[in-house]
């Protein structure tokens, strides 16, 4: 071999090198745009969000999955159920919530329906029951603007 051709060859091994591992350090750099996710994705995760911050007794959190016109038929108005349910998750010491049986799916006006089954214990309550969340697009995203249970 000679040593001429040995020191060319070796450059053209180093500057692949080079080149591949710029290539390398290039991808950090790319951004991929992000991932649209679905309407449904969208509720799933808005339901987590429900869910997790009732287990967490975050009032704050929980209200901020209801909508700002939401009522329940038992208060006369949004302010009265917010106390309400401030005070209910004041009172608790601890909650765990299992949901199953979760089905997903868009209505005729637009709005998205969650029907599933929840499996609820407190340190003063327990309770299994078919629960129906119905949800609307807000700007700030999926909110529950009403919730019944399921007569079985």
């Amino acid at each position: 071999m000679h040593p001429i051709r040995f020191r060319q060859q070796h450059k053209k091994l180093l500057l692949l090198i080079l080149i591949s591992s710029l290539s390398l350090l290039r991808t950090d750099l790319v951004t991929a745009a992000p991932t649209p996710i679905s309407a449904p994705e969208a509720i799933y995760a808005a339901l987590e969000r429900w869910k997790d911050a009732w287990q967490t007794l975050d009032a704050d959190s929980y209200i901020s999955s209801y909508s700002p016109h939401f009522h329940h038929q038992q208060y006369t108005s949004h302010i009265n159920w917010v106390t309400a349910r401030q005070q209910r998750l004041q009172s608790q010491q601890w909650v765990k919530l299992k949901l199953s049986g979760i089905v997903i799916f868009i209505r005729d006006d637009g709005r998205y329906v969650a029907n599933f089954t929840q499996d609820y214990k407190s340190d003063s309550f327990s309770d299994i029951s078919r629960k129906q969340l119905l949800f609307e697009k807000y700007p700030n995203g999926w909110l529950i603007v009403a919730e019944n249970e399921i007569e079985n």
